[in-house]
């Protein structure tokens, strides 16, 4: 199958502590790199996927809710680790949910929280 893609990436600082033993359980930032992709076969008649400021729009919004905070005080972090893997999954869901576009058939997000370590997560949107 064929697909279109279209992407972002952006910056955000933001804390956590892993509840695990060593110096990931102690309160540290990352100025993590966060990328959103949607994907779909069909584009409009212009020949655009999705509106590039909608998809924008979309991810700012989500960012502004993590830029500076504690990940383990979030919404959706109360019962799972603030991992690499599901920070993806958290800003997923969270982007899915602002996204109208009825071409998109995809979403992924990866998130760098150096320039060699990075984690993605991607489902299918269901409509």
């Amino acid at each position: 199958m064929t697909l279109y893609s279209v992407s972002l990436r952006k910056e955000v600082v933001a804390r956590h502590r892993l509840r695990v033993e060593g110096p990931e359980s102690s309160l540290h930032s990352h100025a993590y790199a966060v990328e959103v992709k949607v994907s779909g076969a069909k584009t409009d008649k212009a020949g655009f996927l999705i509106d590039i400021r909608e998809l924008e729009q979309a991810f700012d919004t989500t960012l502004s809710e993590f830029r500076d905070a504690v990940l383990n005080e979030q919404e959706g972090f109360a019962a799972i680790e603030p991992s690499l893997e599901n920070f993806c999954r958290v800003v997923w869901r969270r982007m899915r949910g602002r996204l109208d576009a009825t071409r998109v058939k995809r979403l992924a997000v990866t998130i760098w929280e150096s320039p060699m370590a990075s984690a993605s997560y991607e489902e299918r949107l269901e409509r």
